[in-house]
């Protein structure tokens, strides 16, 4: 797809569009209450139903369960797969590229991403004479689908996105104390500032686009102009691979752009964080007496309580004044149990043991591992659900790294140490193995199933050990056997020397005092 100064400008436009600001709001959203970032949006809430004075007075319970659900739930890297080649010169290459990028710890944050939001991207690029690779949330680029299949995208734009606006700011929300203090929100730096604090960037470079697909790249500014060296022509806007660099991570879209499951996890982890604000306000507020004074004329000091206490006028003819202390009574119990049932509601629609995350001191014990995978089995089941997904993706993203790493060799842009590796080969392929999910076992189970085996014959001494002890190798394994022979033996010698009969002294016959004669003198 090649792009006119009138079809740039049109993307531009319609990235623009309310529309498009909408998607992007939302999908930043779910990532900013994902990294911690939801209080700003529970106020936000707090705000709209209470007002500003409400906000002042309340205990803003910001607990992140979504990250609990998704960093759970996307566990298809959290055991590293196997990667093997049929060439020692890919096997190396693919051995170096994974140390270098990081690959696992890349791969595992995109499986989070697409648990969070069900669309991410994989952005595969070359920087500095190395290979770097970025995961990118959905809320920092905008595609061009293909007009007859929407699920195939045929160009990615990358472009930054600030919520400036969306969200109430906590400045003008007064304190509990009523004393001026600075404001929790994040500010906005702007280009030029030296020290990186929690800001958000506002920097007018967010209106530059980067447009990929699989024939040309480019950067433009907001009017649609290209950003062009030149002492170069139009082979500048050439992608140099041939094929796009990104890879688009995302569930079943039935033929359209954009996945959208996922949404409830968002929605009940901010209804759960309100509902216990309010339990833990209505507590607070319980929690404390209000001194209550009924009389004629006003008190001309009121300052008793947590904040305040309450004046009830009476008339002249009314009832003797009367000073007490005023408390509330809220079924706090009922609240508690609707807000762990609500939580239990959350996490078995996303594939998981409601025994896993509460609100109870006490943890689930599981009789044995064949228990523990059958409550684990809904979250499995998901995890093996995402495995092909993944499995796809990481295909994709090694082709990139072979594209990017042989033109970079032939161009002579790549680092040294990667150079004398050489290139990959033209019949590359890589084998990806994810380790299988296996039933826990305690260590009793383990011992009589190995003690079964060899009982039966089926397994050696060598075997069962290995079992046992994975982690040894042959060498460690064989030393560890013959230690134990060698303690054996000298076991039975010292039990034999133990139980053994006391030697018997010999016996020695008696000696007869007188002298025997020499049967030779007899007779003389």
């Amino acid at each position: 797809m090649d792009f006119t100064l009138e079809q740039i400008q049109r993307v531009i436009e319609e990235i623009q569009t309310q529309a498009e600001v909408d998607r992007r709001a939302l999908a930043k959203r779910r990532v900013d209450i994902y990294r911690d970032g939801g209080k700003p949006f529970l106020i936000e809430k707090i705000l709209r139903e209470f007002g500003p004075d409400a906000l002042a007075e309340m205990r803003v319970t910001p607990i992140n369960l979504l990250k609990k659900i998704v960093d759970k739930r996307a566990a298809v890297y959290k055991r590293p797969p196997t990667r093997t080649c049929k060439l020692p010169n890919d096997q190396a290459l693919v051995d170096y590229y994974v140390a270098e990028l990081c690959l696992n710890q890349v791969m595992q944050k995109a499986n989070r991403y697409l648990v969070l939001s069900s669309n991410t991207a994989v952005y595969v690029r070359p920087c500095e004479n190395e290979i770097k690779i970025d995961v990118v949330p959905s809320y920092l680029y905008s595609v061009i689908a293909n007009p007859y299949d929407r699920s195939k995208i045929e160009a990615f734009i990358f472009s930054a996105f600030t919520q400036e606006g969306q969200v109430a700011s906590q400045d003008s929300t007064p304190s509990a104390t009523g004393q001026q203090g600075f404001s929790e929100e994040r500010s906005f730096r702007y280009q030029g500032d030296l020290v990186a604090s929690r800001e958000k960037s506002s920097d007018q470079r967010a209106e530059q686009y980067i447009f990929w697909t699989d024939s040309v790249h480019f950067t433009t500014d907001s009017n649609g102009a290209k950003y062009a060296d030149p002492a170069q022509g139009e082979e500048q806007f050439i992608n140099p691979i041939m094929n796009m660099p990104v890879v688009n991570i995302a569930r079943d879209r039935d033929n359209e752009t954009w996945a959208t499951q996922g949404e409830d996890m968002v929605d009940l982890t901010m209804s759960i964080q309100m509902g216990w604000t309010d339990l833990m306000t209505i507590a607070k507020h319980q929690g404390f007496s209000i001194l209550t004074i009924v009389s004629e004329e006003e008190p001309k000091k009121l300052q008793i309580g947590v904040n305040r206490a309450v004046w009830l006028k009476v008339n002249p003819q009314g009832p003797q004044p009367s000073i007490s202390y005023v408390q509330g009574q809220s079924p706090l119990a009922q609240y508690k149990d609707l807000l762990m049932e609500l939580l239990a509601l959350l996490l078995t629609t996303n594939n998981m043991d409601p025994g896993s995350i509460g609100g109870q001191k006490t943890t689930q014990q599981y009789t044995s591992g064949f228990h523990a995978l059958l409550s684990m089995a809904d979250s499995l089941e998901a995890v093996e659900s995402d495995k092909p997904i993944m499995l796809d993706a990481e295909r994709e993203i090694w082709e990139k790294i072979v594209l990017w790493h042989n033109w970079m060799f032939d161009t002579n842009q790549l680092e040294p140490e990667a150079r004398l590796l050489g290139k990959f080969s033209d019949s590359f392929d890589v084998n990806i193995q994810f380790a299988d999910i296996k039933p826990l076992e305690s260590e009793d189970e383990r011992i009589a199933r190995v003690k079964g085996l060899m009982d039966m014959g089926l397994i050696t001494r060598m075997d069962a050990l290995k079992k046992l002890q994975p982690d040894l190798t042959d060498e460690q394994a064989d030393a560890k056997l013959k230690a134990i022979d060698d303690e054996k033996a000298g076991n039975v010698a010292k039990a034999q020397a133990m139980f053994a009969p006391p030697a018997q002294e010999p016996i020695v016959e008696p000696v007869d005092d007188q002298e025997q004669e020499d049967p030779a003198n007899q007779g003389v």
